[in-house]
């Protein structure tokens, strides 16, 4: 159930989250109700509950981005994801470009002409 990691003999166990069994689980409800009786803070609690794997938070949809979209059609920009913050319990994926700088240069200023376009149409 623990990994060890470092080097010996300062070794120490980490718990494996990857691989909890339902008994885990039941053991960490358990805990979670004694320390919700005890007084803990719901923070905390929800905390341990994402930890765990018994709750989690909603990840935000990429495809909600207007700044995803453009990166994510443009066939000269690498446009890729791959971990999150969480804020306001909500997941925010990383996002990470790659492309010629030449191709950036095209792509903000295609961004620029379109800003002008929308700006002189609403005057």
């Amino acid at each position: 159930m623990a990994k060890t990691i470092g080097n010996s003999p300062y070794d120490e166990g980490v718990f494996d989250y990857g691989s909890m069994n339902d008994d885990h689980k039941e053991a960490v409800k358990k805990c979670l109700e004694l320390a919700e009786k005890a007084g803990m803070q719901e923070e905390f609690l929800e905390i341990l509950r994402v930890k765990f794997h018994l709750s989690e938070y909603p990840t935000y949809d990429l495809n909600e981005s207007d700044t995803w979209k453009s990166f994510s059609d443009n066939d000269s920009i690498g446009a890729s994801s791959g971990g999150y913050t969480r804020q306001n319990k909500v997941n925010y994926p990383y996002v990470s470009l790659m492309g010629d700088i030449r191709d950036f240069d095209k792509w903000l200023a295609g961004q620029i002409t379109n800003l002008e376009k929308t700006i002189s149409e609403k005057k």
